[in-house]
């Protein structure tokens, strides 16, 4: 079973779910807000978080602690960008928020794999040196 929400996990927070955001990758701050609030409420956060998005010369990866509240993602240049996975690794880490370790996850949820989540498809994430979404795609 793949989750979207732990159900006695997490209550639900009224309005935003991103207290902080800092953004240091080159991607438009508000598409990675967007697609970060669209996530935690999804996965039904149960407290405010700090997320940290940094570049990185290879491929996207992330780092929560479990049961905190701050995320950091390392995202991939515009030549390795996939929001799907992108998405899927947000996912994880949102998991490792709500209390989860590995040993907890499903093989999807532990490697990251399978379908694009529901509440990212209709999100898009712009480089900002480009100016235009980047829709490119890991097969």
């Amino acid at each position: 079973m793949v989750h979207d929400a732990r159900p006695g996990i997490a209550a639900r927070l009224d309005g935003p779910r991103v207290a902080r955001l800092e953004n240091y990758s080159g991607y438009d701050a508000g598409d990675l807000r967007r697609l970060v609030e669209a996530g935690a409420k999804a996965m039904r956060a149960s407290h405010k978080l700090h997320v940290v998005v940094t570049p990185t010369p290879q491929r996207t990866r992330g780092c929560a602690e479990v049961g905190g509240k701050k995320v950091v993602l390392a995202v991939a240049p515009p030549s390795r960008f996939s929001k799907p996975k992108l998405a899927r690794i947000l996912k994880h880490e949102l998991l490792h928020t709500q209390g989860l370790e590995h040993e907890d996850m499903t093989d999807e949820e532990l490697w990251s794999k399978g379908p694009e989540p529901r509440w990212a498809r209709d999100k898009q994430v712009r480089h900002e040196r480009k100016g235009k979404a980047i829709q490119k795609r890991l097969r």
